[in-house]
């Protein structure tokens, strides 16, 4: 699939809380059978994918596929959510679907599995902090859905589908700063080897001075 081709069906959109009544509880590992975009609003916690742990915080926004197992570790979250496929090939399933603990779920349950030739980012968990401008859009989308005025339909596919590609782009832009920044340490740490070299250097030396971590140098 291709960027260009997604038209996204809302199938719903809500504002919703979780909490942790009890220390010693654990969540469970869920799968969803359709496409599923969090705005977390406030949030003490993680949530965790096969690909990492990442930490939850007022303005992240969080984008994944169909079939994609999580797990909520907070003690409490506030978020907006909303569960979409990318395109309307199954939008006569206008049906609400709650996540499904992963023991019990098949992957005959998934509506639709989009895979993207174009943009690899969304065939993983995408997660996009300080995100608080576009968690406008999220919250409208949200608010269109439970009003539900004429042509609700159309306007929330096509604000969504204007929403994924900020979150794409944006994305991109914070990865392409990270970069930035990692190669100009390299190069930095290849000047001081070069100059340095007859001295004693060490990796903690090193981990010091550069502040990376000993194995990653």
């Amino acid at each position: 699939m291709l960027l260009k081709e997604i038209n996204p069906f809302v199938r719903q959109a809500l504002n919703a809380q979780l909490t942790r009544q009890n220390k010693t509880d654990t969540f469970n590992k869920i799968k969803t059978v359709d496409c599923r975009l969090f705005y977390i609003a406030s949030a003490q916690g993680k949530m965790r994918f096969q690909s990492g742990v990442y930490e939850l915080q007022a303005g992240t926004i969080i984008l994944f596929s169909a079939h994609t197992a999580y797990t909520w570790e907070v003690d409490s979250v506030n978020y907006y959510a909303i569960n979409f496929d990318y395109t309307q090939n199954f939008s006569h399933i206008n049906k609400k679907f709650h996540p499904i603990n992963v023991n019990k779920f098949s992957k005959s349950d998934i509506i639709e599995k989009a895979t993207f030739q174009d943009e690899p980012l969304l065939n993983e968990p995408l997660v996009l902090y300080s995100a608080h401008k576009l968690g406008q859009d999220v919250k409208r989308i949200v608010t269109e859905y439970l009003i539900g005025n004429e042509h609700v339909e159309i306007l929330t596919s096509a604000l969504l589908k204007s929403l994924i590609v900020e979150i794409l782009r944006k994305k991109k832009a914070s990865l392409s700063i990270s970069e930035q920044k990692t190669t100009e340490i390299i190069r930095t740490l290849i000047e001081y080897l070069t100059n340095d070299y007859a001295n004693e250097i060490t990796y903690q030396s090193l981990q010091k001075k550069f502040h990376f971590n000993p194995s990653y140098l």
